[in-house]
């Protein structure tokens, strides 16, 4: 995660907002903190996507502690109406009035109860990933072919992925092989993600091409990511772990 300590340093000392986009780090700490996230920005939003931490079967929520925030989310995610005890008071029990241009964004109440009863797993399920994380850190240690996530020491991760970064310049299959040749062992890979600047709309719309944001292509180049996810076994992870090192020892090139 980002070092969010100096980034409200930041925000204070130039007078700009901030958003967190927390949705792959529900269950991280910030320097031991859980509750970091709206302790420093003013915005945060949570994914509650089937493959998240936690899930309420689609869906998310934003926090914040801003209180104008607050009021205009909730205009916002209920059409624009507004309704309270003085329009109420004022006009009738049925009064309401549209004040802007609002979307039907709430979640319904058997979405929310699936999240508050995933709500009371997270413990159970942040243990079973990071034990699933350590066993893959340990396993990729041959730095000719890896590259395992960097944690920061002020850092507790959540694992909502594992993007192990795999130097195919030094095999003799390319990313997509590499794939191929997992698949057909029925173990699916990901990459998460491909670079906005590589994406037809944001290409078309502002000219970007191959080349513009070069550290962002060679992580792309890199990176797959591992199964991971409450119900794997430890037996299907030693077999992905197993299958990849035999494939990197199989198609590595040979120095001269």
């Amino acid at each position: 995660m980002c070092d969010w300590e100096k980034i409200k340093i930041l925000s204070k000392k130039y007078n700009f907002f901030t958003i967190n986009d927390n949705c792959h780090a529900l269950g991280a700490k910030y320097k031991k903190n859980i509750k970091y996230a709206c302790r420093y920005a003013d915005i945060v939003t949570q994914s509650f996507h089937p493959v998240k931490i936690i899930t309420t079967g689609e869906g998310g929520a934003i926090l914040t502690n801003n209180k104008k925030f607050y009021e205009r989310f909730k205009i916002l995610r209920t059409h624009g109406v507004l309704k309270n005890n003085n329009l109420i008071k004022k006009y009738g029990q049925w009064y309401y009035e549209m004040v802007a241009l609002g979307y039907n964004y709430r979640l319904s109440d058997i979405h929310a109860s699936l999240g508050i009863s995933q709500l009371k797993k997270i413990k159970k399920f942040l243990k079973k990933r990071k034990q699933l994380a350590k066993k893959y850190d340990s396993s990729f240690t041959n730095k000719f072919f890896f590259k395992s996530p960097f944690v920061e020491k002020y850092c507790e991760h959540s694992y909502h992925i594992y993007p192990l970064q795999i130097n195919f310049d030094k095999l003799k299959i390319n990313k997509k092989q590499f794939f191929l040749k997992l698949k057909k062992s029925n173990i699916n890979l990901q990459v998460h993600y491909i670079p906005i600047h590589l994406q037809k709309f944001y290409k078309q719309k502002f000219n970007y091409k191959l080349g513009d944001f070069p550290v962002a292509e060679e992580y792309y180049k890199k990176t797959v990511s591992l199964p991971l996810f409450h119900d794997l076994s430890i037996k299907k992870q030693n077999k992905v772990i197993k299958s990849i090192n035999a494939l990197c020892l199989k198609y590595k090139k040979i120095k001269f």
